[in-house]
């Protein structure tokens, strides 16, 4: 009996010791760090997970509503290669109106039904739903890529959690920017990847790259991306300097699987970006001696002394209307928690290897570059150098990168804490860190009345329009963060001293530095969150009156809201076609003539087939204005527009731009043509052109002209895209009054027809299903092998 206990007993043993070795495993790890990224998202978007609530207060996020709704009905028709809603019509998915993601193998529908079963709310908004998930999955790379750091899987937790819960990312869904949050998300992935391949230069690990690759690049940011590429590309140098001394043969394979990867990571994005890039000279991001000017570009420039905000987070303002900073406004500190930058700073000092020393690099490199105008030593030689670089603005953007690295730093920080223990620990610094930054807040608040004329006088300096009233408040939001972070400062320093202390164990000091950490910035980001009721978005998107009256015209036509009732995308929603919009890579031909001739001249508002004007005030004094719908906001007729098509009798040639917008001032659009260079016109005689059929992709005209003539047509010329033929005989299309397209008929009675097609769309779908192919059938053969050695 008792040889039978004793047995019983030792079988109980190893259950218990089964049971307890099962949470050791990596996949169970993994799994158990995603329920806690998963119900950390949950609490903190609560609002919009469980109730009915979406983010509609933000405009930004209406506008982008609006740009993906009306593109999506695009798609409805075909892929939405023009939209005719802003502008005056311009390139959808090229000017990248339209989720890139969307032109994949993908089937999103099944997709977006998957992650609606992780965010139950079925009233919730499909693109909430979707940035909801990518918070999750930002978690969950960074997590993979700190294991495989070799970092503990508490720790890979901790690191996820300080990226993913960044302010940087937290303001993104509010503020309209879901795009950015998508490409973020995959950022610590595509370094995953490419520390992987070159380590072990297997085709598995290739195949992962390219895909990681191919889906940062469709996440919908460009700029992120590149900014992935870049931080790989780092990589690879660091990687190939140590291989210099030891496995330098190795190199050149390395070198190629990158270049490769990358190439094949666009071809799998190909169907998306090959339009994007063609467009690239056409837009104001490539039209201008190829890029941006350089104080557009450098608008949002990163000031050193910003660098405060690290520490205290409202030290220039909280964002929005309370920021008096040096950009021209920003909507979130840069903030990244007390936590995660003590122990960040504890790794520089205390851990020295190989990837804390690379993430330091990445982090001082993107911090240089953030600065921009204000100290050009990385920025100017990149922005007159690099390939693409000069087509970004906003250089603050690249401090994503420091986010980045900062988590990846306090992770090799805590793991270093956890190597000191048992041994001679530094705890007299430690204390005395801790000591002296509450001192610091002390002194400050003792100091109060000389600390708020330093910091009221800056005020005015940077921002003299700054209500005086609002000072106080502003310098008691500062001195309010300074105590937080001191605290939580000396909290995190306490917790490391009890743990080398032996008073608190490895497994209680993470979770507790993780509740600092999260308690830190979740103060932060409420702010930065603002739910509203989906009332207001349904309230939103309902037609006013003038949209209803306008929606009963006969098309096609153009309105001008020449008022700010509603953002300029909105009418959009409702199908009505608009000569202005609110976009950040309008056509470049459109900006020039907004620059040189202005939006308010009649001229272009007629030529624009403007046929409707809508504003806030009384415009009847304007003999070509005629009231057609009294109200808020009225509504005018313009007698003066032209139609979508008519024929010219004389034609002006001006080769150079400024003599054509000079031109275009006080010229009638009636009877005159500007042309850009000579064109063969037989006689010059006027006629008729009738519309007889009309689609985003397709005109046909009839004209009528008992000679030669030149035919105008109120759209936007891209020569790209559209084609012209009369009589089904292909025909050139001339730029015509700086933006718009003509066409050469001649006597009689002809059908003109432009067609808008696109061979690059096609070849980028052939080439994304070449690259899509190759990549899941390594991997399903990869897959097959591992299954067939189980």
């Amino acid at each position: 009996m008792k040889k039978k206990s004793s047995s019983g007993k030792s079988l109980a043993k190893k259950a218990v010791s089964k049971k307890k070795l099962s949470i050791e495993k990596p996949s169970i790890q993994f799994l158990i760090a995603l329920l806690i990224f998963y119900l950390l998202i949950i609490v903190f978007f609560n609002k919009l997970v469980f109730q009915r609530f979406d983010l509609a207060s933000s405009p930004d996020f209406l506008s982008g509503v609006v740009l993906i709704e009306s593109s999506a009905k695009l798609a409805e028709e075909g892929a939405p290669l023009w939209s005719p809603y802003f502008f005056g019509g311009m390139p959808c998915m090229a000017s990248v109106q339209y989720p890139l993601f969307t032109y994949t193998f993908f089937n999103w529908g099944v997709v977006e039904r998957i992650i609606a079963v992780l965010f139950i709310n079925p009233m919730m908004d499909s693109n909430i739903r979707l940035m909801l998930f990518h918070f999750l999955m930002a978690g969950a790379f960074t997590y993979l890529l700190a294991r495989s750091l070799r970092m503990s899987w508490l720790v890979s937790i901790f690191a996820g959690l300080i990226y993913m819960f960044t302010p940087q990312l937290i303001a993104l869904p509010n503020v309209g920017h879901g795009s950015k949050l998508f490409t973020c998300a995959y950022i610590p992935l595509v370094l995953l990847t490419v520390k992987r391949m070159l380590e072990r230069r297997k085709l598995l690990d290739f195949a992962l790259f390219v895909l990681a690759v191919g889906m940062t690049l469709l996440s919908f940011h460009v700029q992120m991306a590149f900014y992935a590429l870049l931080a790989g590309g780092m990589y690879l140098v660091w990687s190939v300097i140590f291989d210099i001394k030891g496995q330098s043969r190795a190199i050149p394979l390395k070198v190629v699987l990158f270049v490769a990867g990358v190439a094949l990571g666009f071809g799998f994005a190909a169907s998306a970006y090959l339009p994007v890039y063609e467009y690239t000279p056409y837009s104001i991001r490539g039209g201008s001696e190829g890029g941006l000017d350089w104080d557009y570009a450098t608008n949002w420039s990163f000031h050193p002394l910003e660098s405060l905000t690290y520490v205290v987070p409202s030290f220039f303002g909280f964002g929005g209307s309370t920021y008096w900073g040096y950009m021209p406004f920003t909507d979130m500190p840069l903030y990244w928690g007390m936590a995660a930058l003590v122990l960040a700073v504890m790794a520089a000092i205390l851990a020295r290897n190989r990837m804390v020393t690379f993430f330091l690099i990445l982090f001082f490199f993107a911090w240089i570059v953030s600065f921009g105008k204000y100290f050009p030593i990385l920025f100017k030689p990149m922005f007159e150098l690099m390939p693409f670089f000069k087509s970004f603005r906003v250089p603050v953007m690249i401090q994503i990168l420091m986010v980045f690295s900062i988590a990846m730093l306090a992770g090799y920080g805590l793991e270093k804490v956890k190597e000191m223990a048992g041994k001679s620990a530094p705890l007299k610094p430690i204390l005395y860190t801790a000591g002296g930054i509450l001192a610091a807040a002390v002194v400050m608040s003792v100091l109060y009345s000389p600390f708020q004329s330093a910091v009221t006088g800056w005020i005015k300096t940077i921002r003299p329009q700054m209500p005086v009233q609002a000072h106080a408040q502003l310098f008691n939001m500062l001195l309010g963060d300074l105590w937080k972070g001191a605290i939580f400062a000396g909290a995190v320093l306490g917790l490391v001293y009890l743990f080398l202390k032996r008073k608190v164990n490895f497994n209680l000091l993470v979770p507790l530095l993780s509740l600092l950490l999260l308690i830190d910035l979740w103060v932060v980001n409420r702010n930065l969150i603002n739910p509203a009721p989906q009332a207001n978005m349904q309230a939103y998107l309902q037609p006013t009156p003038a949209v209803n009256f306008l929606r009963a015209q006969g098309k096609p036509f153009r309105v001008y809201p020449a008022d700010r009732i509603r953002p300029q995308n909105w009418y959009g929603y409702f199908g009505l076609e608009s000569i202005d919009g609110y976009l950040g890579t309008k056509m470049k031909r459109y900006q020039e003539i907004l620059d040189g001739v202005g939006l308010n001249n009649f001229n272009l508002i007629n030529m624009l087939n403007a046929r409707y004007i809508l504003s806030d005030r009384d415009l009847s004094s304007l003999p070509n204005l005629e009231l057609a719908m009294d109200g808020q906001q009225k509504v005018y007729l313009n007698k003066t527009a032209l139609p979508r098509a008519w024929l010219v009798k004389d034609i002006v040639i001006l080769p150079q731009l400024e003599d054509r917008l000079e031109y275009l001032k006080a010229f009638n659009p009636r009877t005159e043509a500007i042309v850009e260079q000579p064109i063969d016109l037989p006689s010059k005689t006027g006629g008729e052109a009738e519309i007889l059929s009309w689609s985003p992709l397709e005109v046909r005209v009839k004209t009528r002209s008992a000679g030669g003539s030149f035919l105008a047509l109120s759209e936007v010329y891209y020569p790209p895209y559209w084609k012209a033929r009369v009589d089904g005989k292909e025909t050139r299309i001339y730029p015509t009054n700086q933006l718009l397209r003509g066409v050469v008929v001649p006597a009689g009675e002809h059908e003109v027809v432009f067609k808008c097609e696109s061979v690059v769309y096609r070849a980028g779908w052939a080439v994304h299903w070449i690259v899509f192919a190759g990549v899941f059938i390594v991997m399903g053969v990869s897959l097959f092998r591992r299954l067939k050695r189980m």
